[in-house]
């Protein structure tokens, strides 16, 4: 496996600047080394070392990338393998392989692949192991169910006091235009629906084609709510299912599900996340949730579930939001990280 401190000619515990330093003057020597009367060889040997420094840097740059690598290459260390820069000697495992065609990133997912293909648990930044499947969609479960009746049920009935009864009309089931305001008493509100009653009937009969049977129209007294009302009860029943999650977990990294299964939510550091990562986290599954109705809640289940096929068992939030949702090992269970 190569070596990327070697190739850059900085120490291991080179500062991120050291690291950009000694890649723009190694690539300038690069660049500087070419002839135009050269030979075909000696340019492709100068194209071979940018790409080499190119590589090292991208891997040094990252903090993630570049712990994994420190990592990788102490093992290699550790089990006699060579660290050469051209990979021509040492460990040729092909294991090894990745991490020479497409970097440490690609390496250490095509590793969680292969321990996830066969059940084993699968690592992550600092020393973590992603949590089980079980555990997450349990706590799934839990948060879910916590943020059902707090943001669909109690909400709404907090703001049932605004509502006010009007007629609805519908047609094979679905509402027609909007709410109609109910006047006068009894007799006049009878009076009125039956004028309502009749003119939607009027109008199907005109759309319906001759030989078809007319759509059923009915006419039903509901309680409603204006239209800047629904706006300010989605936009509170978004509210409180953020404040349901966000703020435990930016605090603790577990909300109440978490908490109960041992999984945590985590930066790319291992660290609590804090209030950024956890909003970023939590926000877009709840936010297609309640905005789109309909198609929304599948959407969200679908964004969050997919950590099922992922190789760093992340879903596509978490991949957003930089975050990993890890197990509590036992003995720091009730620590709060």
């Amino acid at each position: 496996m190569a070596d990327y401190y070697d190739i850059l000619g900085v120490e291991r515990d080179a500062s991120t600047d050291e690291i950009r330093t000694a890649y723009r003057a190694r690539l300038d020597e690069s660049r500087g080394g070419r002839d135009t009367k050269s030979s075909r060889s000696s340019k492709s040997a100068t194209v071979a070392d940018a790409a080499a420094l190119n590589q090292a840097w991208n891997v040094l740059a990252d903090p993630f990338q570049r712990r994994r690598y420190d990592e990788q290459l102490r093992t290699a260390e550790e089990d006699g393998t060579s660290a050469d820069v051209d990979g021509d000697e040492g460990d040729t495992d092909a294991s090894t392989v990745p991490a020479r065609r497409g970097g440490v990133r690609e390496a250490m997912q095509a590793g969680a692949e292969r321990r996830a293909a066969r059940g084993q648990p699968v690592d992550l930044p600092n020393g973590l192991t992603a949590a089980s499947s079980r555990d997450r969609i349990n706590a799934l479960i839990v948060d879910a169910l916590l943020i059902y009746i707090i943001a669909v049920i109690l909400v709404p009935l907090a703001f049932s006091p605004l509502s006010h009864d009007a007629f609805v009309v519908k047609k094979a089931g679905s509402q027609v235009g909007s709410p109609h305001k109910i006047t006068g008493d009894a007799q006049a509100q009878s009076a009125q629906k039956a004028a309502l009653l009749a003119d939607e009937k009027a109008k199907v009969a005109k759309e319906t084609k001759p030989g078809k049977t007319p759509a059923k129209v009915t006419v039903s007294k509901e309680r409603v709510y204006t239209g800047g009302q629904i706006a300010l009860l989605s936009f509170s029943s978004m509210l409180a299912a953020l404040c349901v999650v966000v703020p435990s977990s930016a605090i603790t990294g577990q909300t109440l599900g978490k908490k109960i299964f041992r999984v945590r939510l985590t930066g790319a550091d291992g660290g609590r996340p804090g209030w950024r990562l956890s909003f970023l986290h939590y926000a877009p599954p709840i936010l297609l949730a309640v905005l789109i109705p309909t198609l929304g809640p599948l959407l969200a289940l679908g964004l969050v579930l997919w950590f099922l096929r992922d190789p760093l068992r992340q879903g596509l939030h978490d991949k957003l939001a930089k975050t990993f949702v890890v197990a509590v090992p036992r003995r720091t269970a009730s620590a709060c990280h």
